[in-house]
């Protein structure tokens, strides 16, 4: 439990060949999502020892908890499960029939956001629901995004960061260079991580 002495490694579920690609803790559980030749799957697990069977057509994506739902991202879609993963819905956010890549969603002061690309278009979606979103034709061109507690954060190519209280107005910085472009993320303990590409980790 100090970050420093590791268990030996343990195979999630023995029989299936999974690549795991992200994590996430909430709700007082952890939740992976990741991808094989058959499919997508995420698995939950309260210990981090003991994990669900994988259920497929989930989502392979980035997630986050909030309003008693846990929002997957996918290729073209988004999943909206319940707290428990007894229900589901699949969602489309984008209404206009394009294929849209969902790369991240985040959630604060009591809404998701979603940051994606579609073709040349970079668009963030908002929800209080999970179910219907909001579309907000931005400037803006993120691929992760987080939540600090007070506003959200976003990172895109360019070196720029992005913030915002409420998803749908944003102030861009540019703080990292120009040809770097972030792939992941988070905050805590007062700082800000960032992943990407140029093989660096940045903190803020």
């Amino acid at each position: 439990m100090d970050g420093e002495t590791w268990s030996e490694p343990v195979q999630t579920h023995k029989n299936d060949r999974i690549d795991w690609l992200n994590i996430e803790y909430a709700n007082e559980m952890f939740l992976i999502s990741g991808e094989n030749q058959t499919g997508h799957y995420i698995s939950y697990s309260k210990d981090g020892a003991n994990w669900s069977e994988p259920v497929t057509d989930s989502g392979n994506g980035r997630m986050v908890f909030g309003n008693n739902l846990w929002i997957i991202c996918d290729c073209y879609c988004i999943y909206v499960w319940n707290r428990d993963f007894t229900h589901k819905e699949q969602v489309e956010p984008s209404y206009d029939n394009a294929r849209v890549d969902y790369y991240d969603v985040a959630f604060g002061n009591g809404r998701f956001v979603l940051v994606s690309s579609c073709a040349n278009d970079r668009d963030v979606f908002t929800s209080t629901d999970g179910l219907n979103w909001k579309r907000l034709f931005t400037e803006i061109s993120c691929q992760c995004i987080t939540f600090d507690g007070k506003q959200f954060v976003a990172g895109g190519g360019g070196g720029r960061i992005w913030t915002s209280t409420d998803g749908e107005n944003w102030t861009e910085h540019r703080a990292l260079p120009s040809n770097f472009l972030p792939s992941k993320i988070k905050y805590g303990n007062g700082n800000y991580i960032i992943m990407g590409t140029l093989k660096c980790i940045y903190t803020l």
